[in-house]
């Protein structure tokens, strides 16, 4: 019964082309998947929303022990999903703008000098934009952590 509630949409709702039957999807071969649900789509989704997507994320990049690089200032979920993994989160101070009292990107030669110190790192996680708006010159940063084998989430 479950399987059919999902190809069905509730009575009064637009048309969702991701479970519709006969809806027109090609994946990235540029197979036709028509009317075939969920499935056997090539793609995986959420339901619960960019949060739960982060601990799934996370719990799949990194196994118990092994570090990764954290800006301190991201969202709580991806906290929660580096618990989750078991990982090992070094993390990387924010700047602080006293004159606005705001949060900043974490400064380049900290992000820099922690890619030298933990080559042995996963991942690097960034929050850019920050929540007040500030950027990232992420070109250094993602040539830097890439030439160490080190992925990059930002």
């Amino acid at each position: 019964m479950g399987e059919t509630c999902l190809r069905r949409r509730p009575l009064g709702v637009g048309e969702d082309a991701r479970l519709a039957d006969g809806a027109h999807r090609r994946d990235r071969r540029g197979a036709d998947h028509r009317g075939q649900g969920l499935r056997r789509a090539p793609h995986l989704f959420a339901t619960n929303g960019t949060s739960t997507s982060n601990k799934v994320i996370f719990q799949t990049l990194l196994a118990p022990g092994e570090k990764l690089l954290l800006d301190r200032n991201c969202h709580k979920s991806v906290h929660h999903g580096v618990v989750l993994s078991g990982g090992h989160p070094i993390y990387l101070d924010s700047s602080i703008n006293a004159k606005y009292s705001l949060y900043g990107p974490v400064p380049k030669k900290t992000i820099l000098s922690a890619i030298r110190r933990h080559p042995d790192a996963q991942a690097i996680i960034l929050t850019s934009c920050t929540y007040d708006g500030l950027r990232y010159d992420l070109a250094p940063i993602v040539e830097a952590a890439h030439a160490k084998g080190i992925k990059v989430n930002r």
